[in-house]
């Protein structure tokens, strides 16, 4: 998916709304509001259809990869990629790999096979469109039925320990609070790099359990009508945020049609490296 600055986007907010294309005479208040202004019209302009941009297709475990820094709790289910099976923890512990301390893991023999609605390493679902038994390309491989509850997506009359998952992205939320090298940051925050990057960017683990920060995709096809979008909810003239919401509407619908115009393209495949 083709992608904008996030920096350019709230640059743009200011133009149309202050007048001003500089960020840094803006308040951290303003920012704040801009960047919940921008999250909304990325949200609501997803909402409007199935955009292929939003569709991923990718390998998935049922439960997050084992890891050695993260501590478990007992009860917690792990996949533990060495092995290529499900253990549950016995124990408290902490980088103890499940298939070499039988006294801290136990083999889960019957999985409940769901896919959780989000999950460390990946990118959250927001709706599961199939399931797979193989990459579903042009031999149209397996497909199982699903259902969906709280916990996320079942996979009926599965006995596989990883399944090709088709599904729509979660959109992105962005904020203007800025990344502290003095702060300590938990898995899934997100703060704003303005002069390393100029993106939002989520905290994530790598292959280690190290650290990573991840830059939000924030989608292209959806940067003009988020802009008028933001507009709309931020003027307090009446006048001004009647005239910005009739241009995202018409933005909105404009990149409706065309994108039903272009060739159908193939989802997005993602490679995750557990």
């Amino acid at each position: 998916m083709r992608t904008v600055v996030f920096k350019e986007m709230l640059r743009q907010v200011g133009r149309e709304w202050l007048g001003d294309p500089d960020d840094v005479t803006y308040s951290a208040v303003q920012k704040e509001r801009m960047a919940g202004a921008l999250s909304r019209g990325v949200m609501t302009g997803y909402e409007h259809a199935e955009w292929p941009e939003f569709i991923r297709v990718e390998l998935r475990p049922f439960r997050p990869a084992w890891s050695t820094s993260e501590q478990y709790p007992i009860g917690t289910e792990i996949y533990d990629t060495v092995a290529d099976a499900y253990y549950e923890s016995l124990t408290v512990n902490t980088g103890k790999r499940p298939s070499e301390n039988s006294s801290d893991w136990t083999l889960v023999e019957c999985l409940d096979h769901y896919l959780p609605w989000s999950m460390p390493g990946y990118w959250p679902f927001s709706q599961v469109l199939g399931v797979y038994a193989d990459d579903p390309g042009p031999e149209n491989a397996k497909s199982y039925t699903i259902n969906h509850d709280w916990r996320g997506a079942w996979v009926r009359a599965c006995q596989q320990n990883q399944v090709w998952v088709q599904y729509m992205m979660l959109p992105p939320t962005f904020t203007a609070e800025e990344f502290s090298a003095t702060e300590t940051y938990a898995l899934g925050d997100i703060r704003y790099f303005p002069d390393e990057n100029g993106e939002c960017c989520q905290a994530l683990l790598d292959n280690d359990g190290s650290e990573v920060w991840s830059p939000l995709p924030f989608p292209y096809f959806l940067s003009i009508y988020a802009v008028y979008y933001a507009c709309a909810l931020l003027n307090d003239d009446p006048a001004k945020s009647a005239k910005f919401r009739a241009m995202a509407e018409e933005e909105l619908e404009r990149t409706y049609v065309v994108n039903k115009l272009r060739p159908a393209n193939n989802p997005q495949r993602v490679q995750v490296t557990l």
